[in-house]
């Protein structure tokens, strides 16, 4: 019987002394990760919400998670101001088992505390991230107070940490993917290949980055929404189906890229629920063609109405009626 009990008592030993040794490296390994990614913290009362939008927003019936996705642009020069080249609302809608992508286009004007009415990207460059939110929060009735931000250079390696992704390209878009190529070439210091044909192909991070910022085709920078929201949908595609052995490897080596004032637990809970649940992902762009118009002046920028537009966004996120032309990425394309 003494040495029953003794035995039990090793294994429970044993058993403590993994679980202590599992804790205690799984700690150090989130310490580490989250030293990485966290970013600038706002509090709630400078996120620019108004209380009467709250309100209308928690009348819904359908409980929706929002969450700012931003890109910014590095120049060349450190010291010149950076704007939010991509500016996309994540909303993360449970009931439907959807992931919506909102893309604002950047040329929108919209009244900026401060500094009058300029176009929304420039709110980044000058108040940083909580300008930028409060602009949002403000000219779109909205109620986000969480972010993620990349650099958009950044992008480059979080495509390449997933092993590339595969598009399908047009013709047209070969000659601005190579311009693109060459540029980041020279500014990375790097020799990644130009593309030599369109088609459905393999593409790298540099590659795929310059295929993310063409605005010169047709579709100008409305189609250069669509590309951004198909890309991000690619890597979201890739790191979904990856095993569960690859997910921490994805983790770490994502994270010196993205700045973000989630907290651990909210990026826990959300990452396990859109990769182990079967979200799909659809996307549009904020002001549509129908409730906006296009000004060329001294700049050229583009109008919006913002009664119509809120009413268009807000069906979309909230009531899931989406607009006449809807990105579905369940397709093997959109385009």
């Amino acid at each position: 019987m003494n040495n029953r009990k003794t035995l039990i008592r090793s294994i429970l030993v044993v058993l403590l002394l993994i679980v202590g040794l599992t804790s205690l490296f799984a700690y150090r390994y989130i310490n580490r990760v989250l030293g990485n990614i966290r970013g600038e913290d706002i509090p709630s009362s400078e996120t620019g919400i108004n209380q009467d939008v709250k309100n209308r927003i928690n009348s819904y019936d359908n409980k929706i998670k929002n969450i700012l996705l931003v890109g910014i642009d590095r120049n060349n020069n450190p010291e010149d101001p950076q704007r939010s080249d991509t500016m996309i609302i994540l909303s993360v809608d449970d009931k439907n088992k959807l992931l919506k992508m909102s893309s604002l286009m950047r040329d929108t004007h919209v009244k900026i505390t401060g500094y009058g009415t300029d176009k929304l990207n420039h709110s980044y460059a000058f108040g940083g991230i909580k300008l930028l939110m409060q602009t949002v929060n403000s000219n779109f009735d909205m109620d986000i107070e969480d972010y993620v931000l990349v650099d958009f250079h950044d992008l480059i390696a979080i495509i390449d940490a997933v092993d590339g992704i595969e598009m399908d390209l047009r013709p047209e878009e070969i000659p601005f993917i190579n311009n693109g190529i060459r540029n980041l070439n020279n500014l990375e210091g790097t020799s990644v290949p130009y593309l030599s044909h369109p088609g459905k192909q393999l593409l790298n991070g540099t590659q795929a980055t310059s295929y993310a910022r063409i605005r010169s085709t047709l579709g100008g920078d409305y189609e250069r929404t669509e590309r951004q929201r198909l890309v991000l949908a690619k890597v979201y595609s890739k790191v979904r189906t990856a095993s569960v052995v690859s997910l921490p490897k994805y983790i770490e080596q994502l994270s010196p890229f993205v700045k973000t004032n989630l907290t651990y637990n909210e990026m826990f809970d959300l990452g396990l629920k859109v990769i182990s649940e079967p979200f799909q992902m659809t996307g549009h762009h904020f002001p549509t063609e129908a409730t906006s118009e296009e000004v060329d002046t001294a700049e050229w920028y583009i109008k919006m109405d913002k009664e119509k537009t809120v009413r268009e966004l807000h069906d979309y996120i909230y009531l899931n009626r989406a607009p006449k032309k809807e990105d579905n990425y369940l397709k093997e394309s959109p385009r």
